[in-house]
């Protein structure tokens, strides 16, 4: 069980850093998971914290970069 946990553990900091293609393409899915969220309540929280349309943009296009690099890893 300690080799499992030491495991889980070595992924998950890979996964924070971004470390290898796959670790950043998991990462882009994250931050996917609340532009979808903040396209559902109409963009309530992007208002709130003065989030503008180029930022978005910004960010989909590193999720597209991370696609491509994972994909390409396979």
């Amino acid at each position: 069980m300690y080799n499992s946990l030491k495991e889980e553990n070595r992924i998950h900091k890979e996964f924070e850093k971004g470390a290898s293609p796959e670790a950043d393409f998991a990462r882009s899915l994250n931050r996917r998971q609340a532009a979808g969220e903040n396209i559902f309540i109409g963009g309530a929280s992007w208002r709130v914290n003065n989030v503008q349309p180029e930022d978005v943009a910004a960010r989909a296009r590193t999720w597209k970069r991370s696609s491509l690099a994972a994909e390409e890893g396979l």
